[in-house]
């Protein structure tokens, strides 16, 4: 009596989405079929409650959508600000500009969250200054 569809260590990559990317996935899972993903929690397992969905069919649909490597998802993980279209990934591909990729440039994001911002005295930004230098640290992330 075993399951009928069997997963794999990737199959973490669904738990990572779920967890991590919730928005990207669930676009995906409504773009794909429809309904969106809920895995049981704990506590509802544990009271009787079963998933709609189980685990080892929920990741043989999350890894259809990943082969599509213009999926939201698959974006998601490879930490892209946004999933851009094939058209404009073979538009910057021809361009000879394979290093230059916008849906990978974190500094420009507008939709990024402001980094939080330290109320520092004169002597712990000079301090700070003074360590960027002696590390040659170009940046303040």
């Amino acid at each position: 009596m075993g399951r009928g569809i069997r997963t794999g260590p990737k199959s973490i990559l669904l738990n990572a989405l779920w967890q991590h990317h919730r928005t990207a996935l669930a676009y995906d899972w409504i773009k794909a079929y429809g309904q969106v993903y809920k895995p049981v929690t704990l506590a509802a397992w544990l009271q009787g409650q079963r998933p709609a969905i189980d685990w080892g069919l929920a990741w043989q649909l999350t890894k259809e959508i990943l082969k599509d490597h213009t999926s939201h998802s698959y974006m998601a993980l490879t930490g892209a600000v946004y999933a851009p279209d094939g058209a404009e990934q073979a538009i910057w591909l021809l361009a000879g500009q394979h290093e230059k990729r916008p849906w990978f440039d974190t500094t420009h994001d507008p939709l990024r969250q402001p980094a939080h911002v330290h109320n520092l005295t004169a002597r712990q930004r000079e301090d700070r200054e003074r360590l960027k230098q002696y590390f040659h640290i170009e940046d303040d992330l």
